[in-house]
């Protein structure tokens, strides 16, 4: 039988800690004054990917405004470090002076899928909203920038140990840990009415009469209901695609109940009135 030496073996413990053990993080300071997307942990790498649905490196495409402080990112994706996508376009929800032109990020993300957003979206892990310089070098946003007082952004770099602070060493950690991230649930998509039909707990008619405004991909819209196809139904309000209109109709595919509340069968789960969908509906309903 082979005999190591004592020095091999301090070098394999060695390496096995580098691989398994949490680098250790200076005192970070959220730049968000709200939270969003993951919940409270302890803030450790080996836990945000943990609780990660992708990791990434990108850089802004384009923006527009969600709410009073918050945009909506296009970013291309330069590297996926862990998880699947289809798409070398994301959208990211994040604060509306995080991100700007010409940097790279390194992100890690939580996928947003719901069915009545037209979209996936990406909630970044705010503790940790790393930037990538001269494509190695790591730091992490501190304080979010302000125009208007004339306040630059505020990075520090996020690892006590400088060998930390760099995008080759958190590319090796991801890969290591990467197994332990969470499995993103998709919303439905799609154009089968009877599929629809069978697998929504709700199907009804609704006339809009009034839409307060909510982000750029739903709204609050208070309504008639004029017909019930399935089930029961309550609820005379609820956040719907920002496409639907006042005193039009249109014939709704819902999932939920009124304790818990609703949402779309399935993104194709609205069918106009006036498209070949709701007129199709309509007219197979009545000949049943």
């Amino acid at each position: 039988m082979r005999k190591f030496g004592a020095g091999f073996l301090v070098l394999l413990c060695f390496l096995g800690a580098c691989s398994g053990s949490n680098p250790e993080l200076v005192d970070l300071t959220n730049p968000a004054f709200y939270t969003q997307g993951m919940p409270k942990f302890e803030p450790t790498l080996k836990n945000v990917i943990k609780r990660s649905t992708h990791v990434a490196t990108l850089s802004v495409v384009s923006r527009q405004p969600y709410d009073d402080n918050r945009m909506l990112y296009t970013f291309k994706v330069e590297s996926l470090l862990a998880g699947e996508l289809t798409d070398e376009h994301i959208t990211v929800l994040g604060g509306k002076s995080f991100y700007q032109d010409d940097e790279t990020y390194l992100l890690f993300l939580s996928l947003a899928s719901f069915p009545s957003w037209p979209r996936d979206i990406f909630v970044p892990y705010n503790l940790f909203n790393f930037r990538v310089t001269n494509g190695e070098d790591i730091d992490c946003l501190q304080e979010a920038g302000n125009e208007e007082a004339g306040r630059e952004r505020l990075f520090v770099k996020p690892f006590k140990e400088p060998e930390h602070n760099r995008l080759s060493f958190i590319k090796d950690y991801v890969k290591t840990h990467s197994k332990s991230m969470q499995k993103p649930e998709l919303a439905t998509r799609t154009w089968d009415t009877d599929s629809l039909l069978k697998n929504s707990d709700v199907v009804i008619e609704i006339m809009p009469t009034r839409i307060e405004p909510g982000n750029p991909y739903v709204n609050y819209v208070e309504f008639e209901v004029t017909s019930i196809f399935k089930g029961d139904i309550s609820s005379e309000a609820m956040f719907l695609p920002s496409t639907l209109e006042v005193n039009h109709k249109y014939v709704i595919f819902l999932k939920g109940d009124e304790q818990e509340g609703y949402d779309l069968t399935a993104r194709e789960g609205v069918f106009p009135q006036g498209t070949a969908e709701y007129e199709n509906f309509l007219s197979t309903w009545q000949n049943k």
